[in-house]
């Protein structure tokens, strides 16, 4: 395995590192910066590129900003001779509750992107997350969306009660149409409320969706068998739930989880930053410790390289962007 450093941010504050390959072998990496925290209405997007496959990286720039809303983008989607990033906006004074998603393209590897429009077909106030294209040849995104339960009026006593009055709900978008419009389908649910979900196809139409389970100790699950259009309800596993982000990634056969195996949802506790492979998208087998157990990194993002057979992940810990190159032969079971 290789290791590289793609950014430090000493004072500064980064979070979840997005990262692509563009068709001509640039690597491109997107964030979220700007602030202390997030959300804050300082919130920008920027974005790194490297040239000799992570080595070394381009100082970061400002790729999207807004001069009174939070800005950030949780997806970047490469098909055919595009990328997609899907951005969001937001008001940080009420934290997610007025999310507006938008998206960019580039046709030219990264070096320019379109001003962020509205997703065609009314696809709004949803965070939309890392694509797969599915057997049939659509494209399937997991999303999920707030819903406010309680507290219609922004009080500050409201704010003190945002995770239990604005609770998180999961389903897709698919597009089969080069993604020029989007159908939404899935309404999946938990008590606490699930979100950042992440899909693996396991055979053809069968869809396994794995969500972050708020403050819940393991992760949620639901399945569709109808390539996306249909999902069982909400049941939890007995994989651990940090309350982080998962990566699932499916190369060939082989299904692979990225995940802070561990049952701790503080921030600075989300240790145990491990990858497990699995045949069948359920039962999952431990291959690597991407650091050790008691280092806290989390946020991990994924993409596969077919043509070099290396699976590129980057994690990070607010402070620090990490890339690891590991080859496919690391990963069989």
């Amino acid at each position: 395995m290789e290791k590289y450093l793609i950014y430090d941010f000493n004072d500064d504050y980064g979070r979840e590192p997005i990262i692509r390959k563009a068709k001509n072998g640039t690597l491109i990496c997107i964030f979220l910066t700007g602030g202390t925290w997030e959300p804050q209405n300082k919130n920008v997007v920027k974005i790194m590129k490297s040239y000799d496959e992570g080595k070394s990286w381009t100082e970061p720039t400002v790729l999207f900003s807004h001069h009174s809303r939070g800005v950030w983008a949780p997806e970047m989607f490469l098909n055919d001779d595009k990328i997609i990033l899907f951005v969001n906006t937001y008001n940080a004074d009420n934290h997610f509750r007025e999310l507006q998603t938008f998206y960019s393209i580039s046709y030219d590897n990264g070096e320019s992107f379109s001003e962020p429009k509205s997703i065609p077909g009314g696809l709004n106030g949803v965070s939309i997350r890392q694509g797969i294209i599915l057997s049939n040849n659509e494209c399937l995104f997991p999303l999920y969306w707030g819903e406010v339960i309680g507290d219609f009026d922004w009080t500050e006593e409201s704010i003190k009660n945002y995770r239990s009055n604005h609770i998180y709900r999961c389903g897709v978008a698919i597009t089969n149409d080069k993604e020029k419009t989007f159908q939404k389908y899935g309404y999946i649910k938990s008590e606490k409320g699930l979100w950042e979900p992440n899909c693996i196809e396991v055979e053809p139409g069968h869809i396994i969706m794995y969500m972050r389970n708020n403050n819940a100790p393991y992760l949620g699950i639901s399945h569709s068998y109808d390539y996306g259009r249909t999902w069982t309800e909400f049941k939890q596993t007995d994989i651990p739930n940090a309350n982080t982000k998962i990566t699932l990634i499916k190369i060939n056969d082989m299904l692979v989880m990225i995940n802070n195996f561990i049952d701790n949802s503080d921030f600075d506790k989300r240790t145990h930053l491990q990858l497990f492979v699995s045949k069948d998208g359920i039962n999952w087998t431990k291959k690597l410790k991407l650091e050790k157990d008691e280092d806290c990194f989390f946020y991990p993002h994924a993409f596969y390289d077919d043509n070099n057979k290396i699976l590129y992940v980057v994690y990070e810990n607010s402070k620090q962007f990490y890339l690891q190159k590991i080859p496919y032969e690391d990963l069989i079971i």
